[in-house]
């Protein structure tokens, strides 16, 4: 378990599109679930903008690699 939370925060320190991503992706499935919004389809939204994220976050990796 510490492994794999030392394989987060490394992800996280190391790469602000993932960490940005993650963060605005938790913070609008909890505005709709707040907003009366169901569980279950809070839960889709967070693993749909979670999925998302990491695209996003490859593409600005191999940007900056190819500069």
């Amino acid at each position: 378990m510490k492994t794999v939370l030392q394989t987060i925060l490394g992800l996280i320190i190391d790469d602000w599109w993932l960490a940005i991503g993650i963060l605005l992706s938790i913070t609008v499935t909890s505005i709709f679930i707040y907003n009366n919004f169901s569980s279950a389809a809070g839960a889709w939204l967070l693993a749909i903008l979670t999925l998302l994220t990491l695209p996003l976050s490859l593409i600005m990796e191999y940007r900056k690699k190819m500069r």
